[in-house]
């Protein structure tokens, strides 16, 4: 029995620590001038994830699937590697994407910023590797 609970809080966890920051972070990024935004994930998309979380794992438990939602992850045929890359195209273009949308209020650091990092993530989605014009220069 406590291997079961241990699976339903992992699912709890991982889905509702995921519709959190979907809830948290989407807001600022789709509209940053709406001080309010982040409460979504607050109030609404975190705790209407863990309980999703909650009922996804009783469910699997009573169905008899055994596995976490690391194994579901590892078990899909995507390699970890995969599996970041993937993660690193998604944020590249998440940072992008507002970086130019924050570029028709004039470029600073903040604009910059986000559009050399976000070229970097989508340059690693696609290579596999960070540019070597990236980082610190070896002395």
């Amino acid at each position: 029995m406590p291997d079961a609970l241990r699976r339903v809080a992992l699912w709890s966890f991982a889905v509702g620590a995921t519709s959190f920051l979907v809830g948290f972070i989407g807001p600022i990024i789709l509209v940053p001038e709406a001080n309010q935004g982040p409460l979504l994930g607050i109030f609404i998309t975190g705790p209407l994830g863990t309980l999703a979380g909650m009922i996804t794992g009783v469910f699997r438990e009573f169905v008899g699937w055994k596995k976490t939602p690391l194994e579901v992850l590892g078990s899909s045929g995507l390699t970890r590697g995969q599996l970041l890359r993937a993660a690193a195209g998604i944020g590249g273009l998440i940072l992008i994407m507002s970086g130019l949308r924050s570029a028709a209020d004039g470029v600073d650091r903040s604009v910059a910023s986000s559009l050399l990092v976000g070229a970097v993530l989508l340059w690693y989605a696609t290579i596999g590797r960070i540019p070597a014009w990236f980082g610190r220069p070896a002395r």
